[in-house]
């Protein structure tokens, strides 16, 4: 298996500083503002709203329905409840690009 390449936020932030020619400090305001939007818009909706972000994906929060299942250990049943989960699907022309691009750059 190949390695995992983490990218930090503080990278993003250096990238977006560099890429469109501010400074750090503006870039990391914008970032965060973007992420904490994000965050407050996923965290507050009901299960089923969908947030499309074209031509990169969309967010959707589902809900986990409770289920059973046995502790291992003490062999007890145990139920969860159910859970708000978020699920992404890219977008059909983020995947094509995603997967062009890595083959690509071996070559």
């Amino acid at each position: 298996m190949g390695e995992f390449i983490t990218i930090s936020k503080k990278k993003v932030i250096e990238e977006y500083s560099i890429t469109n020619s501010i400074p750090k400090t503006k870039a990391d305001y914008i970032i965060n503002d973007a992420i904490n939007v994000l965050y407050t818009a996923l965290r507050t909706a009901a299960p089923g709203y969908v947030f499309n972000f074209a031509p990169f994906g969309r967010f959707k929060i589902k809900t986990r329905p409770e289920k059973t299942v046995r502790d291992f250990r003490s062999g007890k049943i145990i139920k969860v409840p159910p859970q708000n989960v978020i699920t992404f699907l890219p977008s059909k022309k983020f995947k094509k690009e995603l997967n062009t691009d890595f083959f690509s750059k071996g070559e």
